[in-house]
């Protein structure tokens, strides 16, 4: 049996200001350098992680079939 689990990441929302003590600059890296989605998809078997994914965007109906049959 393989459960097939599906995560994403919104890099548009990286805080783009912050406070810091008087006469220092915030520093802070936005992840993956570009604002958008970015979608983590995997097979979960009993003892493993099989058939990793990462994709641009969302997940839609072609690239779910995609997965599925790969």
């Amino acid at each position: 049996m393989v459960f097939i689990d599906e995560t994403a990441v919104k890099t548009s929302l990286t805080r783009l200001s912050g406070r810091t003590p008087i006469d220092e600059r915030p520093y802070c890296i936005a992840p993956f350098g570009n604002w958008g989605t970015q979608t983590f998809i995997a097979g979960l078997t009993q003892d493993s992680l099989i058939a990793s994914w990462v994709i641009k965007g969302a997940m839609n109906r072609p690239e779910f079939g995609t997965c599925i049959e790969t």
